[in-house]
């Protein structure tokens, strides 16, 4: 049982944790242009560096991630606070 407590509190972050990957989301995402969908595709075709790719892959499923975990929590303030 022990095990599973440690499990399921891994699914719960505090707002400083929530806070501190919108912010590193948000700086992975600095130099692109997320309002244009077709320019931001085009700006992601022209990455050639692997490593650059992976951390931008890792941002994007860590948003989705945190906004789905936000919004099946009701935490609109934190998300909105933030300008996410």
């Amino acid at each position: 049982m022990g095990d599973e407590i440690g499990s399921y509190s891994q699914l719960f972050k505090t707002a400083e944790e929530i806070e501190q990957e919108i912010a590193d989301i948000k700086n992975a995402l600095f130099d692109f242009d997320t309002e244009n969908a077709e320019e931001f595709c085009s700006q992601i075709s022209q990455i050639e560096d692997k490593k650059q790719l992976l951390a931008l892959k890792k941002a994007l499923q860590t948003s989705k991630e945190l906004y789905n975990a936000l919004r099946l929590q009701g935490s609109h303030g934190i998300s909105c606070a933030s300008g996410f």
